[in-house]
């Protein structure tokens, strides 16, 4: 890719959603894992005694290489957001980015970002930010203006979905644990299946559930607040924009990108939303 003020905004750009992309993955492959891991657990309450010795480690070893990828998915993530400030601040203001930056993120890069960003809708900087002002601040104002409003509604909706997950891994194992309470049957393992639902399934799913929920809602509200503020009159300029700005991508760090399956669903419905909110910046 040729090295032109342009091209460098694209590539970074690029990495950026790529990065973005391979950080679902890797916290989906995670899940996967921990889905091993409780199905571990739960085979214990068939398994004999012989088995049930070695489950503790099977369990405990799973787990860890969940927690070795999502803290790699971490890393990634924040990668995403370096490379999202850079090419959007620059494509914004028409600046060039630093050669020497653009290698760096370059070299930084993960493997397959390239083809993963390849399956993503709205390819290129202007079909996914839609610009209308000229560069500048003006176009700052409304590249972060549509960030933080597609930000803020699809965490909103990731929340959503983060709740009811919680909500039905409850009830579930409220009327598992109820169904136990009313049986007295020797043939029904009841401290295997208890061991089992509060040792994986509450801890891992549930709790994991409800820590989504609550990241999402917190970041959701705090890019509700900045989408708000880069609209409202008068308009923020100068240093209250960049303290703003800063603010925003403050609190997009270490809150995981919402799944890339809600942009695909609501992307035409906040598209028109989007249009009705960007007549406040004119």
């Amino acid at each position: 890719m040729q090295s032109t003020p342009a091209s460098s905004e694209q590539e970074i750009h690029d990495l950026f959603r790529g990065s973005a992309e391979l950080s679902k993955h890797v916290r989906f492959l995670a899940l996967v894992v921990e889905c091993i891991a409780a199905g571990i657990a739960l085979h214990a309450i068939l398994a004999d005694g012989s088995a049930i010795l070695f489950r503790p480690l099977a369990v405990v070893l799973f787990a860890a290489i969940a927690l070795a990828l999502r803290g790699y998915a971490g890393n990634v993530d924040r990668f995403s957001e370096e490379c999202r400030r850079t090419s959007v601040r620059a494509f914004a203001t028409g600046s060039r980015i630093p050669a020497n930056l653009c290698a760096f993120l370059r070299s930084d890069a993960p493997s397959r970002v390239g083809v993963l960003v390849k399956r993503l809708p709205a390819a290129t900087l202007d079909e996914y930010y839609e610009p209308k002002a000229p560069p500048g601040e003006s176009r700052l104002r409304e590249l972060y203006a549509h960030s933080s409003f597609y930000t803020w509604r699809l965490l909103r909706a990731a929340s959503r979905v983060y709740a009811a997950s919680a909500a039905v891994i409850f009830m579930a194992t409220f009327v598992i644990v109820y169904w136990l309470a009313g049986t007295d049957s020797p043939t029904v393992p009841r401290g295997r299946v208890l061991d089992a639902l509060c040792s994986v399934v509450l801890v891992v799913f549930l709790l994991r559930a409800i820590s989504s929920t609550f990241a999402t809602c917190s970041a959701a509200e705090q890019a509700r607040r900045a989408s708000d503020a880069l609209i409202t009159s008068p308009l923020p300029s100068g240093e209250s924009l960049v303290s703003l700005i800063d603010r925003y991508d403050f609190a997009r760090m270490g809150v995981p990108g919402p799944p890339t399956m809600l942009y695909r669903i609501k992307r035409k419905e906040l598209g028109a939303e989007w249009e009705q909110r960007r007549l406040a910046l004119r």
